[in-house]
């Protein structure tokens, strides 16, 4: 919607100026624009750390756990990983208000692209399944202390990889690394 601003200058002169302004008519007209508001939310966190700081604001139905805080916290991978990392946990964090409403019954990597997610998410290969001392790289605490297997995953650029567990029972997820691909030998 545009609108006209008058405003006074220090001269005491009327100065008018055109400004486009979001009106949120209905929920379908918030729906419409929900994409862009959260992509302009994300390009606002310019580090690791600021994104561990602000997770319960901007990603609510995430948590993080294992090697994750840490890994943000001494964020020094690039600004274009950076941004993927924020993308995919805005489509996690999604996919958990859906679940949460239940638009979805459970957790399936294909729901993820229904709720924007770019990037290719998949389960651990064979040779990770079957070797314990690769497995146990990919298990970590959840806050109330029981281990879990991390075996889902999103692919990022460059080898890095973000690690999830969905809590299928709470309608959660918990993301336990953020960083470098694990060990696959």
């Amino acid at each position: 919607m545009q609108v006209t601003v008058e405003t006074l200058d220090e001269a005491g002169e009327i100065v008018s100026q055109l400004l486009n302004i979001l009106n949120f008519y209905s929920s379908e007209s918030f729906e419409n624009e929900a994409v862009a508001l959260r992509q302009q939310r994300n390009s606002l966190v310019k580090s690791g750390k600021e994104l561990l700081e602000k997770q319960e604001r901007l990603f609510p139905n995430l948590t993080f756990c294992g090697t994750a805080p840490q890994q943000l916290n001494q964020w020094s991978a690039s600004k274009t990983i950076l941004e993927q990392v924020k993308e995919s946990l805005s489509s996690l964090n999604l996919f958990c208000e859906k679940w949460a409403d239940e638009t979805y019954d459970s957790y399936r990597h294909e729901l993820l692209r229904e709720v924007g997610l770019n990037h290719k998410v998949s389960g651990e290969s064979d040779t990770v399944m079957r070797d314990p001392r690769l497995k146990r790289q990919r298990v970590f605490w959840l806050p109330e202390g029981r281990k879990e297997f991390f075996e889902n995953h999103v692919k990022l650029s460059n080898g890095y990889r973000l690690h999830f567990f969905p809590d299928n029972k709470k309608k959660h997820i918990y993301v336990g690394h953020i960083g470098p691909h694990l060990k696959l030998s």
